[in-house]
């Protein structure tokens, strides 16, 4: 089935049907889920649909900027590793501090990297090892992060006082 054309503000805006949700009884919609890597937002169709429609972004890397167009939060790997910093970073973004936002989000950029440069949850799993918080016991089909992997995490959850 082709995906729905929705009528908001004189405008009409395609979504994917899989990243839409409505409420049975209003039929208003309540969240759209932005994977910025496959399917573009532009500010235009954030700004059509703030009314009606709250975004949360799916990328680590793009939370300040996503913010900063209308987004209302995220949905991240990264708050498995640092819930506390996310959030903080996020409700700045939502609260409009972008300098302290932006701060946060350059600060963490190599860990994000990290995060996702091997098959999730892999590097996740490895910073929680070199945290403490779990032992990396894994049943197949998982494997653990190689050696240089996890020597990378080790050194950037330093610069964050977790090793």
């Amino acid at each position: 089935s082709a995906d729905p054309i929705i009528p908001i503000k004189n405008e009409n805006i395609s979504f994917p049907s899989f990243m839409i949700s409505t409420s049975s009884s209003e039929q208003s919609f309540l969240s759209f889920y932005s994977l910025l890597n496959r399917h573009k937002i532009t500010v235009k169709q954030i700004a059509l649909c703030q009314d009606n429609l709250d975004f949360y972004i799916g990328n680590d890397d793009m939370i300040c900027p996503a913010m900063s167009v209308g987004c209302k939060g995220v949905i991240s790997v990264l708050a498995n590793i640092l819930p506390s910093y996310t959030h903080k970073m996020t409700m700045n973004g939502y609260y409009g501090n972008f300098k302290t936002c932006s701060a946060m989000q350059r600060e963490s950029i190599k860990l994000i990297e990290l995060l996702f440069s091997d098959v999730n949850p892999i590097p996740v799993k490895a910073a929680l090892e070199v945290m403490g918080t779990s032992s990396c016991n894994l049943r197949l089909p998982l494997v653990a992060a190689d050696e240089k992997l996890m020597k990378e995490i080790k050194s950037e959850l330093s610069k964050f006082n977790l090793t």
